[in-house]
């Protein structure tokens, strides 16, 4: 094999995630390392995630609450009463508490109804939110209120999914009630790190700090996610095709072996593929959820997918619309 074929398999940029750690529900620790990267492209690449990720990764959180019963409610509305805490600090700790979408989610809605109904007297924790099913509390023992009297309160929420790009739009607020500023950002905190080896070469080290609604790890996926759909406009479908049919053959006969040459190629058509989302396929709604709801979101999971396999993940004719993407993407 010739020296510039050695060097180029050699420089095949890959990622591991070396360390993680749950320093506690709501505060996750994770640290992946890219390499090798060419001088400069590992500053590409962290200003890009690091923007992304606090910028397009998205957060649930409530932004609303008006009180039932609002004969409980002092004059000024500071104090209510039976309840210890004042409304400030009840605002405050139904700010903190952190949500995020359940394992079946598939709700594509970015507001939701929530609710408290509780009778004292007792503590108000955050396992007492009552919440839609695409939604769940990942610590339930945060707590909200202490409730000093045998009274009864109801507490009316609103819980939206808000991008850190975004600005929360307050016509969609009920007029009645108080609002909450949200702290919606997932991602508490980002550092990395470049270093040299080697004459022209880099190592990128990420480290994510989550607030538990997503591990580091998903989120720096959701921020890939972002980054491609975001840019996948300016490519035309021409520049999107890839050609798999030598890799067809390839993985057809598994007990070929490979050149090394080979097995660079597999593993470069493989990436490429696991980098172009169902998304970009512009399917149709229901198309598009029944291959989601099956974990298929990538073309290198429609590729491993047969025919018949996709005939017990969706109907007749949404498998024929598929079929007839890949074919016009020239991937079948």
């Amino acid at each position: 094999m010739k020296k510039d074929e050695v060097k180029r398999i050699e420089h095949i940029v890959q990622w591991s995630c070396v360390a993680t750690k749950e320093i506690s529900q709501h505060y996750k620790y994770g640290r992946f390392v890219l390499c090798p990267l060419r001088e400069g492209q590992a500053e590409t690449i962290a200003i890009s995630l690091r923007k992304t990720l606090l910028s397009e990764v998205e957060g649930i959180c409530i932004t609303h609450v008006n009180v039932i019963a609002a004969h409980y409610i002092s004059y000024d509305f500071s104090r209510i009463v039976g309840v210890k805490e004042s409304v400030a600090e009840l605002l405050t700790n139904l700010q903190q508490i952190v949500l995020k979408n359940s394992a079946d989610s598939d709700s594509d809605s970015d507001i939701f109804d929530a609710s408290i109904c509780v009778k004292g007297p007792r503590h108000i924790t955050s396992k007492d939110i009552i919440l839609p099913p695409s939604l769940d509390i990942v610590d339930d023992t945060q707590h909200i209120a202490t409730l000093a009297l045998p009274i009864e309160l109801c507490l009316e929420l609103k819980v939206e999914r808000i991008r850190g790009s975004c600005l929360r739009r307050e016509d969609r607020l009920p007029r009645k009630g108080f609002p909450i500023i949200p702290l919606y950002l997932p991602i508490r905190k980002i550092n990395y790190s470049i270093k040299s080896f080697g004459e022209t070469l880099e190592i990128l080290t990420l480290e994510i700090w989550t607030n538990g609604s997503y591990t580091p790890k998903e989120a720096l996926w959701e921020a890939c996610r972002h980054l491609v759909n975001l840019t996948s406009i300016f490519f035309n479908n021409e520049n999107q095709n890839i050609s798999l049919t030598r890799t067809k053959n390839m993985l057809s006969s598994l007990t070929k072996p490979y050149s090394p040459q080979e097995a660079a190629e597999l593993r470069i058509t493989a990436m490429k593929l696991q980098m172009i989302f169902v998304e970009q396929l512009h399917l149709d709604p229901t198309t598009l959820e029944s291959l989601q709801r099956a974990k298929i979101l990538t073309l290198y999971d429609l590729f491993n997918k047969s025919t018949k396999e996709l005939m017990k993940i969706a109907k007749i004719e949404d498998v024929i619309k598929i079929v007839a993407i890949l074919q016009k993407w020239n991937i079948i």
